[in-house]
């Protein structure tokens, strides 16, 4: 994450790199998803670019390679033009959701969590984890394996793969 924020701190408290002040004083450079900007600058590209930041090289590496085969097997059942709508759909919902999220617990009355609103959203998992559920149920398979570890009811496959995401 170090390449898509130029120091978070100095940036807080309203300066840039060069020492002169800012006009936002959440002005970061890169494309993640930062909360802030949006209602700072109403910086909306970041929505899109968001996704293609990535944390490292491995993180770029497992987002392909899980691309590949469920991107295929979506492009198979919706065509190209469908499924490229729909992952931009997914980028726009994914982000929101983001944003309402954190704004919900950095606002909470019984106990806030300003921090929230802080961080910095990068990568394509989000959209990824919403491919695997629409691929799933538009399969019509009954159960799932789990890296080839055990098998799950389908319905259940998703829930399951973000509690072992977690985990990991």
């Amino acid at each position: 994450m170090g390449f898509s924020l130029l120091g978070k701190q100095d940036y807080r408290q309203g300066w840039d790199s060069g020492g002169k002040k800012n006009s936002c004083p959440y002005i970061c450079s890169g494309g993640c998803l930062w909360d802030n900007l949006l209602g700072c600058l109403l910086l909306v590209y970041r929505i899109f670019s968001s996704i293609l930041f990535h944390g490292s090289l491995l993180h770029v590496l497992f987002n392909m390679l899980a691309l590949v085969p469920l991107g295929s097997e979506l492009e198979r059942i919706m065509g190209s033009v469908r499924l490229l709508y729909i992952m931009l759909l997914l980028a726009v919902s994914n982000a929101l959701l983001h944003l309402l999220i954190a704004l919900l617990v950095a606002h909470n009355p019984f106990h806030p969590y300003p921090y929230f609103m802080d961080e910095c959203a990068i990568g394509f998992s989000g959209i990824l984890f919403s491919m695997i559920v629409m691929e799933t149920s538009l399969s019509g398979a009954q159960t799932r394996s789990v890296f080839g570890l055990f098998n799950v009811p389908a319905k259940w496959y998703a829930l399951i793969l973000l509690v072992v995401f977690s985990l990991l």
